[in-house]
């Protein structure tokens, strides 16, 4: 069954019809994001904030601040806060004017492989999967910016074998290096932009040289840039070292139940666009061969490309929400090619507009219906509470905001947790590299040596105060986790601090701050140190004088 046949008797040759869709699609977008622009920062968000915000103030990432992400998504949200400010509103409008490029690209990519109708039709559902609660749509993850340069870098590759041009494959190269320097899961996408040069490109070595050195011109940009500010150590810990480990740490045994276990989680509310999608790939299947060779063709490489993002998505086998994000734009292509495939049955142009209304609207509406709590208008901070269930985040800016009235600007703060947006959010350096306690607590054989590391750093710096928090995701303690810094910890806190400030994990009131002798009463009532169960809380512990 053609795609190249339109759904409806449109003109899209003309700018401005296409313009007039991409209006559509841009209107969409921001409609749907309208009311999740103020939610509060996710823990991700606040470590890339905090690293491009210190950062500007002449702080290196990784040579001061441990982070296992590559450079370019600090270097994205040190652009966000320059241009559009620093708070959570601020930074996610500006994600989400980038993410309309994404949604461009998608559109370009529709029509590049099928027709400016499907195009359109993908970047609407693109734009409906990018916003939704199911992948942590309100945040600006890496993820969100990775896709762009890597659907950027699939068109080129595209061009480069339709042209044999081989300045598209040395942009291809270049556009997949930077998707790579947003998240290092883009490589199975960059592999696969080679596969595409190989099997169709007729100067097949060429364009394999041409894409190869748009690859390492960004690369060796990067590592050349840390060697000469003497970080390269650090940066080679921390991107590249510490993710062989964190790679490796789950059995394949865990894959199958942690991708069910989201899988399931984000189907609730878009099944209707992914069965859509399942419905083209099946349709696909059971074609007899009326469609041309060269739509099939396509259908393949596409297929070929949502394969390579879903490896992208499995890596380290967490199959975490937001890492689906990688795989939305070669769904909502498919999903497009199955609202295609079921209007082409209708002969009557008028059935067509309608039946094509019909696809593209339900999955919306029932995306609303099911998510009206958050795509309406509401109180942010009871949004996070309910899409981040567990998770300190509403409660970090109370905490923040205690902080920052107790301490000055120069005073150094250390968290036992993995919540760095209060650091940012208090605009306070942290006294030592590792502002998140993941690496501290994982089973890794070197972990014993970044806890003794975290011990040195806090004896040294003295932080004025610290923060612990005593939530399961916030420290995420293993089986096999070394618990030494734990009990240092504790005996640093009963020797040198007092508690100040104590914030209970409360859904009907995550503002609640408790002070000075209530937070003392309340923590003597209902907390004590790591006996190994978390409580629900976050206390700040004061030095003392």
């Amino acid at each position: 069954m053609s795609v190249e046949r339109p759904i409806v008797n449109l003109n899209l040759k003309t700018p401005a019809g296409v313009i007039f869709l991409l209006a559509i699609v841009c209107l969409v977008a921001t409609a749907l994001r309208w009311f999740v622009f103020d939610l509060p920062l996710e823990r991700d968000e606040g470590e890339y904030a905090y690293m491009a915000q210190r950062w500007l103030l002449g702080e290196l990432p990784y040579q001061t601040t441990f982070d296992q992400k590559p450079p370019g998504i600090i270097v994205a949200y040190l652009l966000l806060i320059h241009f559009f400010g620093l708070s959570p509103a601020a930074i996610h409008f500006g994600a989400h004017l980038y993410s309309l490029g994404t949604l461009i690209l998608i559109f370009l990519l529709g029509r590049i492989l099928f027709a400016w109708q499907v195009g359109f039709v993908a970047a609407v559902f693109a734009a409906l999967l990018l916003t939704d609660p199911s992948v942590f749509g309100n945040a600006a993850n890496t993820e969100v910016f990775m896709i762009l340069p890597m659907v950027a870098s699939l068109i080129a590759t595209l061009l480069a074998i339709r042209r044999d041009n081989f300045w598209w494959s040395f942009i291809s190269g270049i556009l997949g290096t930077l998707a790579l320097l947003l998240k290092q899961v883009a490589i199975p996408c960059i592999l696969f932009n080679y596969m595409l040069l190989l099997w169709q490109s007729k100067r097949k070595l060429q364009h394999i040289l041409a894409a190869s050195g748009g690859l390492l011109l960004p690369l060796l940009l990067t590592v050349a840039y840390f060697i000469a500010k003497g970080a390269w150590l650090p940066f080679y810990d921390c991107t590249i070292r510490y993710n062989l480990s964190y790679v490796s740490a789950n059995l394949p045994m865990d894959y199958a139940k942690a991708f069910l276990g989201t899988t399931l989680n984000i189907f609730i509310s878009v099944w209707p666009v992914y069965a859509l999608a399942l419905l083209a790939v099946i349709m696909e299947c059971a074609d007899k061969g009326t469609a041309k060779s060269s739509s099939r063709q396509h259908k393949w490489v596409l297929f070929g490309w949502l394969c390579s993002s879903f490896i992208g998505t499995a890596i380290g086998g967490n199959f975490r929400q937001h890492q689906f994000i990688q795989i939305i734009p070669a769904v909502s292509l498919f999903a497009a090619l199955g609202v295609n495939d079921l209007v082409l049955r209708f002969k009557q142009n008028n059935l067509r507009w309608a039946v094509a209304f019909i696809l593209i609207i339900f999955p919306i509406t029932y995306s609303l219906w099911v998510n009206a709590w958050y795509y309406a208008s509401g109180n942010a901070l009871k949004k996070v509470k309910h899409c981040y269930i567990g998770n300190p985040f509403a409660e970090s800016i109370a905490v923040a905001d205690f902080i920052k009235q107790r301490t000055k600007t120069q005073d150094s703060i250390f968290i036992f947790g993995s919540e760095p947006q209060i650091f940012f959010y208090a605009n306070r350096r942290s006294a030592s590299r590792y502002i998140f306690s993941y690496p501290l607590m994982s089973s890794s054989p070197d972990v014993l040596e970044r806890q003794q590391s975290v011990m040195h750093e806090i004896a040294q710096n003295k932080p004025i105060m610290i923060i612990t928090v005593f939530c399961p995701s916030s420290l995420l303690i293993e089986k096999k986790s070394r618990r030494e810094i734990i009990d240092q910890l504790a005996k640093v806190l009963a020797d040198f601090y007092h508690i100040v400030g104590v914030v209970p994990m409360d859904a009907r009131n995550p503002a609640l701050l408790l002070k000075d002798s209530a937070a003392v009463a309340y923590w003597t009532k209902n907390s004590e140190w790591y006996q190994g169960q978390c409580h629900s809380a976050l206390a700040i512990w004061m030095r003392k004088q």
